[in-house]
């Protein structure tokens, strides 16, 4: 997430089989709705911009996902570009959500 937190996250829009490999690995799925925001890196793999990968982390807590990680205060929101965030933030069609990710980027909690 480039310096928003160090933790690696890979999102899928198709369902995968149980990965049991590793215990800090999990995988997630999103709507194909939202699946948007990730840029490929020089080996051609998608990676979430640093908005993205917040919103994401913030959709999958409020459906009862854990993280090792305070998401009130471990993720730098200072650090992602508003304009970005918000515009991805309006392609969310669940306004609890919405609510909820507006108010944990300005810290009203």
């Amino acid at each position: 997430m480039r310096g928003i937190l160090g933790s690696p996250a890979w999102v899928w829009n198709k369902r995968l089989p149980q990965i049991s490999c590793w215990s800090f690995l999990s995988y997630s799925t999103l709507d194909g709705a939202l699946f948007f925001g990730y840029e490929a890196n020089p080996k051609g793999f998608l990676l979430a911009t640093p908005e993205k990968a917040v919103l994401d982390t913030l959709y999958f807590y409020l459906r009862g996902k854990k993280f090792y990680f305070n998401i009130f205060g471990d993720i730098h929101y200072g650090s992602l570009d508003k304009d970005t965030f918000f515009e991805y933030l309006a392609r969310y069609r669940n306004p609890k959500f919405r609510t909820f990710a507006e108010r944990c980027f300005y810290g009203k909690f």
